[in-house]
């Protein structure tokens, strides 16, 4: 879609005012900032279930209390920062600069390399 957009900026750049979206392929702060809320409740409702499904296969094996708890904090607490590491490193992955380059072609470069008859 910000390909499209774009191209009726380039077009008519009197519009660019009114276009409420980016016209560029890099990547928005939503999906670069780790601080998103969201991704961040995503993360501890996992880490919750997967803690509670730990909880429940110790409940088969041990009886003390103390012990189903702990593993159920210790695997809430693993799995969530396992999350967070990986939102991390996806997120360093994302904005390498390497990665921007499938972005726009242009004219001067790719147009004028295809025979357009």
């Amino acid at each position: 879609m910000a390909r499209i957009r774009r191209y009726f900026v380039e077009q008519d750049p009197t519009i660019l005012p009114y276009l409420t979206w980016m016209t560029t392929d890099e990547p928005t702060r939503w999906v670069t900032n780790n601080s998103s809320k969201i991704r961040r409740t995503t993360q501890i409702i996992v880490a919750l279930v997967f803690a509670l499904l730990a909880g429940l296969v110790c409940i088969l094996f041990i009886v003390r209390w103390t012990i189903i708890i702990g593993v159920g904090i210790i695997s809430f607490v693993g799995v969530y920062q396992l999350l967070r590491l990986y939102a991390i490193t996806s997120i360093k992955k994302l904005m390498r600069p390497h990665c921007w380059t499938w972005g726009f072609p242009r004219q001067d470069k790719n147009l004028s390399k295809l025979n357009l008859k």
